[in-house]
């Protein structure tokens, strides 16, 4: 490969494992676990992901850029072809956002190659044709870079605060609550054996048989977790640590009787103390359910913040784990109103 085309390539590469992109990118790091999803190679004939893609440049696999941006392609091309049909469907928007990405870096490099040039093999051929006079061609190569920030994200958080710390400064949007898991079991109505359980405090409504964790689906619980803080880097920073901060933490612990955090969850993942799928769901759910648990004004920040974390979570627990365990259920779903059970209960707030 010419070394400007590899140059531009390899920064193709590093846009679209750019920070900025942690959002979107998240589920293309790293090759799809075809144990896990055994028909995958039934549906996709060529895997790739963005770790694959990177291997094979640096050892010179390709030739030509084309074949670079053919894998490249082929990436985002796989997961709509496998997902489409699925449950799964948010990943298909994911990798078209991925896709519009990719062809915004491949713009941008190229026209920065042919700016470096001074221009393309058309400028030699307008100019030859002028008899000179090149000095008044003027060719439009230039394109708008400024369409490469990607979807920014707030760097809000502060370590330490498992979000219940003093709000950002802002004022509170009124955004569209899903989700309490604070006092509602007295409202539902479960038919399980839960309410003598710590998790009491969680909207769930199914009994399931213990699912025990082993290496692989261990193995998706950290993907699970690294998902999460890769697609909510700014509202995850707020449930990093355990509470610390000393206006609140006494009242804090008097309230929650249950603490937890990512960084406890990822700790009792290298320890292996989870014998259950289902505990380890139970703590994800926790992290949001302490929120909003404490955090009962309707117009605190945190209740959207912990809400919209919590969505996140389900969806990426019904991806890893879930939907390929199916018909087998592993762990206690949530209630299905639960988005209405959250109106009510934030109505009753006001």
């Amino acid at each position: 490969m010419d070394p400007q085309d590899l140059a531009n390539c390899r920064e193709i590469h590093a846009g679209l494992m750019a920070k900025e992109r942690n959002t979107i990118n998240y589920l293309f790091l790293e090759p799809v676990e075809t144990t896990y999803f055994p028909e995958y190679l039934k549906v996709i004939k060529k895997p790739m992901d963005l770790r694959t893609l990177k291997e094979n440049l640096e050892a010179g696999k390709y030739t030509a850029k084309e074949e670079f941006y053919a894998d490249a392609q082929l990436i985002f091309d796989n997961a709509i072809a496998f997902n489409k049909d699925r449950d799964s469907k948010f990943v298909v928007d994911l990798a078209k956002r991925m896709i519009r990405a990719f062809d915004r870096l491949k713009k941008k490099t190229e026209a920065a190659t042919a700016k470096k040039n001074g221009g393309d093999s058309a400028s030699t051929a307008a100019a030859a044709s002028t008899g000179g006079g090149t000095k008044k061609i003027k060719l439009k190569l230039k394109r708008n870079s400024s369409i490469l920030s990607a979807s920014s994200s707030t760097e809000e958080a502060s370590s330490g605060t498992g979000g219940v710390a003093a709000p950002p400064n802002k004022k509170a949007k009124k955004v569209k609550l899903k989700l309490s898991l604070g006092k509602s079991t007295s409202k539902s109505e479960s038919k399980s054996s839960r309410s003598n359980s710590p998790a009491s405090t969680t909207p769930i409504v199914e009994t399931v048989g213990e699912a025990p964790m082993n290496a692989t689906r261990r193995a998706q619980c950290y993907k699970i977790v690294s998902s999460f803080k890769r697609r909510q880097p700014s509202n995850s920073k707020w449930f990093l640590k355990p509470i610390s901060d000393p206006m609140i933490v006494k009242d804090y612990k008097e309230k929650i009787s249950n603490p937890v955090d990512l960084g406890a969850i990822t700790s009792k993942l290298d320890k292996n103390q989870y014998s259950t799928v289902a505990e380890f769901v139970l703590d994800l759910r926790r992290i949001c359910s302490n929120c909003l648990q404490y955090n009962t004004t309707i117009d605190d920040s945190f209740r959207p913040i912990a809400t919209d974390c919590l969505t996140t979570m389900e969806q990426l627990c019904k991806f890893f784990i879930g939907k390929n365990e199916s018909p087998k259920i592993v762990y206690p779903r949530l209630v299905y109103c639960w988005e209405e059970c959250l109106k009510v209960i934030d109505a009753l707030l006001k």
